[in-house]
This record gives C-alpha cells, sequence and structure tokens, in this order.
C-alpha cells in the first residue's frame, strides 16, 4: 500500500470514527441538534433523521462519485486514470494515477482537496472513471441485510479482472469487507 492510499486510509478509518461519535453525541442529553430533527434523503432506503427517535447513521455517499470524478476531471483538464474511488459518510477520495504516481485527492462537499502527498510510484491496474457502471442503489442490499452493523465505506478498485466493488461493513465485533456486483448483488465476503 502506497504513502498516499494509507493516509487516505487512515483518514477514513477517523472519518468514520467522527461520524460514529458526533452521531453518538447528537442524540445524547436532552437538547437535540439540527441534524437529528432533519430529514435526509438518500439514495438508500434507511430511514430519515427524525426528532421522534435515533439517528439512523449517515449513509455512504455513493451518488457523490460521479460528481466527484467529473469536478477533478474538469479541474485537471480531461479524463484521468484512477486506482481506486471510495466514498464515506463524509468524502469521496479519488487516487489518481498520474506521471507513474498515485495521487489521493479528496472531495468534501463538492470541494477538491490536492493530494497532501507528492504520491508514491505505480504501476499497477487502472481504470477510467466512464468504466464505473455501479448501479446508484450498490450498497443498498448490504445496508438492508446487515443486522446490527453499518456501511461505512463503498470503493471501486482497479484489479487484474476489471473493477471490483466492495462495500466495508463495521459491526460492534468487527470490520470486514463484502465483495458486490455492479447491480447490488453480494459475490463474497472477507
Amino acid at each position: 500500500m502506497t504513502r498516499a492510499r494509507a493516509a487516505i486510509r487512515s483518514r477514513v478509518a477517523l472519518s468514520a470514527v467522527v461520524s460514529v461519535t458526533a452521531l453518538l453525541a447528537g442524540c445524547s442529553g436532552s437538547e437535540r441538534s439540527e441534524s437529528a430533527t432533519t430529514s435526509t434523503t438518500t439514495s438508500t432506503d434507511r430511514v430519515p433523521v427524525t426528532d421522534s427517535g435515533p439517528a439512523a447513521p449517515t449513509p455512504v455517499q455513493v451518488d457523490r462519485i460521479r460528481p466527484a470524478i467529473a469536478l477533478l476531471e474538469s479541474t485537471l483538464g480531461g479524463p484521468q486514470r484512477y486506482v481506486e474511488v471510495n466514498a464515506t459518510q463524509t468524502e469521496v477520495n479519488l487516487f489518481v494515477l498520474r506521471d507513474g504516481q498515485d495521487l489521493a485527492y479528496v472531495v468534501r462537499d463538492g470541494v477538491l482537496d490536492p493530494p497532501p502527498t507528492d504520491g508514491a510510484p505505480y504501476d499497477g491496474p487502472t481504470f477510467a472513471g466512464a468504466d464505473l457502471n455501479f448501479v446508484p442503489t450498490v450498497i443498498d442490499v448490504v445496508v438492508r441485510n446487515m443486522q446490527e452493523s453499518e456501511v461505512v465505506a463503498f470503493s471501486a478498485t482497479a484489479g487484474a479482472s476489471g473493477i471490483e466493488y466492495i462495500a466495508t461493513v463495521r459491526t460492534p465485533k468487527r470490520e470486514f469487507r463484502v465483495l458486490l456486483g455492479a447491480d447490488g448483488s453480494v459475490l463474497d465476503m472477507e
């Protein structure tokens, strides 16, 4: 794993912890935060956040992957080659191959942040943004069927035989990955 990817993966894990911590903090005490009383619309079948009960976990931002790619490509002047793209509850991470380097860009709230490092050498498989063929509801089956768990990330990674779609799921006891088809079908779990 490259330094840039390791740094982003650490940020992804920290993002998930911050999201869960904020969620728990927002649901404690007699005062409810504004987020606990506002309804949200997502691409999943999650129950909206309401004032009548505990807040649902913030969904992974799968629907923001394509706009993040469009933003990056318009900023960089055209189509790029990707090593991985992933979405968490708070951001989209784009690992781009440029000049033989794996560079990590982050999009939060529609704003593109440049890579935090110079990147690391990479000569493995890549894909174009146009190659992504997952449906917007790709993680819905996992969200509905994983009791007492939360999908904390969705990623598309370049593999030797094409793009792999992976949902990262956290339970109270462990974290694991679910390999998905582009249509959201569950292919394997590890």
